[in-house]
């Protein structure tokens, strides 16, 4: 929610860009072509990201950026 806040600033003028660079527990993010039955273990959260593509595993040790710019600029 935070981060869909801040592209909507970005994109009104309010907010500044901003690159996140983190590490997430484990979790799963699920896109708009993710099919349930295709989790064969659901052992960790799943969170709907909202982006193409299926499912993705994020955890520890890999490194993540989240990048929200205006490419218009």
């Amino acid at each position: 929610a935070f981060m869909e806040a801040q592209v909507q600033g970005i994109i009104n003028g309010t907010a500044k860009e901003l690159v996140w660079l983190l590490e997430h527990p484990p979790l799963y993010t699920s896109g708009t072509s993710a099919k349930q039955n295709d989790l064969l273990d659901a052992r960790f959260p799943v969170y709907d990201a909202g982006r193409g593509g299926e499912f993705t595993y994020h955890g520890p040790g890999q490194r993540i950026a989240y990048v929200m710019l205006d490419l218009k600029k």
